[in-house]
């Protein structure tokens, strides 16, 4: 069921014979909502139409930052697969060069391990020859050997061959420069590689004063006061890198 919705109006008219004449009449209420449906249909075509451009230009950017973002995407995998082929290049440029160093390494460190190992076998003779230099009193002799193979110059050898030319003398000399010359060069490019100097792993006292804190007695038969000269008969050994065992220099005592 549908209401009319009426309003009253007054309609004045004029004329001379009988002046102001005032009419009521009664005005349906459609007419004003045709108005007002018009005038809101306006404004809602109005709006549509700013709506639908904003969905318009809402839609453009969003293609435009859609074909932007699948260029950047593209332009992305592009560079990827440019650095997959760098580092697979890369890889297969420095495979064969870490191998080589590797085995370089390699081949260093057994060298070293022998040069080790002769060191401490030179060591060894140095103190099994002890007692046999000790009977000749050529004491002195043994320590320039030792001194030789610590820093070897031909001005100790000449003092060792003036002193003491016995077969003994002159095969300890030559194993001494034996391994200078074929085993000493490689454990000293091992040792520059590990950061470590020839003087940190080798040692020999100078001057020859005893220090029990640095030394130790060859024989335990003499007693050794700290502050007193002595021979230095063996080296002092230590390769931080190395399984060998760490050896302080051996020593006598000088009898005045």
């Amino acid at each position: 069921m549908s209401k009319n919705i009426r309003f009253y109006i007054a309609e004045e008219t004029y004329s001379e014979d009988e002046g102001s004449t005032i009419i009521r009449k009664c005005v349906d209420m459609k007419c004003f909502k045709r108005i007002i449906c018009s005038l809101m249909q306006n404004q809602f075509d109005e709006l549509n139409s700013s709506l639908q451009e904003l969905t318009k230009t809402l839609k453009d950017e969003q293609q435009s930052a859609k074909t932007r973002l699948e260029a950047d995407i593209k332009d992305l995998k592009s560079q990827i697969l440019n650095l997959q082929n760098d580092v697979k290049s890369n890889k297969d440029r420095i495979t064969p060069l870490v191998t080589a160093y590797n085995a370089q390494k390699a081949t260093t460190f057994s060298k070293s391990k022998d040069a080790i190992d002769e060191l401490y076998t030179i060591n060894r003779i140095f103190k099994q020859q002890f007692s046999h230099y000790g009977r000749l009193k050529k004491l002195e002799v043994l320590q320039t050997l030792v001194h030789f193979l610590y820093k070897p110059s031909d001005e100790l050898e000449r003092a060792i061959l003036s002193k003491s030319n016995d077969e003994k003398t002159i095969s300890i000399l030559s194993q001494i420069k034996r391994f200078n010359e074929s085993l000493k060069p490689g454990l000293l490019s091992y040792l520059a590689s590990e950061n470590i100097g020839w003087e940190d792993c080798v040692s020999f006292p100078e001057p020859n004063i005893y220090n029990s804190a640095e030394m130790e007695p060859c024989t335990d038969a003499i007693e050794i006061v700290s502050g007193e000269p002595v021979y230095i008969v063996s080296l002092g050994l230590h390769f931080p890198n190395s399984n060998s065992e760490k050896q302080k220099p051996s020593v006598y005592k000088i009898n005045k």
